[in-house]
């Protein structure tokens, strides 16, 4: 008798935190809009305009765009837009950080191509009955030549109101700044990097200067 009333009662919870789940996740969707992100490059990255910059190049590869609030149960709250689009964001910031570094080039003095693929720039909102995670995670690849370099980005705040405009904004912004402090390492070393051609140049005149046994 004592097991059946413990599992009755557990029906009982369980029942009634299904139906509170489903309130919260009904007066969120009341609440469901679309939204448009306004993220000013300028407050992420200020490029020197004297210095000379290469060309950067952003290809989205992105397989799927999660941009999107949700609640519990994944119910849709409304799409994320980010204005600027997203490429021309992460190519602003990487053309911004690779302005006026050194950089050695096979091709005469112009500087090198910077090719970036946008593999993924996600904004999530995954609910609990008791907050909200904002969380937003950018990967790319920078390419120069032949050689390549993987950065992550990320960021994320606990909400225990509604994931508004501002607070997705804010995360955003942070997700953008860590991008913007990892992509320049990544960048130096790229474009400080000599050529294939010239690696492969002094290693066979290497060869050819040592002495024979």
């Amino acid at each position: 008798m004592h097991v059946t009333r413990v599992a009755h009662d557990a029906e009982r919870t369980a029942s009634r935190g299904g139906f509170a789940a489903l309130l919260f996740a009904l007066a969120c969707a009341a609440q469901a809009s679309d939204i448009v992100l306004e993220i000013d490059p300028a407050s992420i990255v200020t490029p020197d305009l004297e210095a000379p910059a290469p060309l950067v190049e952003v290809n989205d590869i992105r397989e799927t765009v999660a941009l999107e609030r949700t609640t519990i149960g994944e119910v849709s709250l409304g799409a994320i837009e980010v204005v600027p689009p997203l490429p021309q964001l992460v190519g602003t910031i990487v053309s911004a950080r690779a302005a006026g570094m050194p950089f050695q080039s096979g091709a005469g003095e112009d500087p090198p191509v910077i090719y970036c693929d946008l593999r993924r720039f996600s904004i999530e909102t995954p609910a609990t009955l008791l907050y909200w995670d904002i969380k937003s995670r950018i990967d790319v690849v920078l390419r120069v030549g032949d050689r390549d370099r993987e950065v992550s980005a990320s960021a994320k705040a606990r909400t225990w109101v509604y994931p508004s405009k501002t607070l997705l904004e804010q995360v955003t912004r942070e997700a953008l700044l860590d991008l913007s402090e990892k992509v320049e390492p990544a960048l130096a070393e790229l474009l400080s990097a000599p050529p294939v051609e010239d690696e492969e140049a002094a290693a066979e005149a290497g060869t050819e200067t040592e002495p024979q046994p």
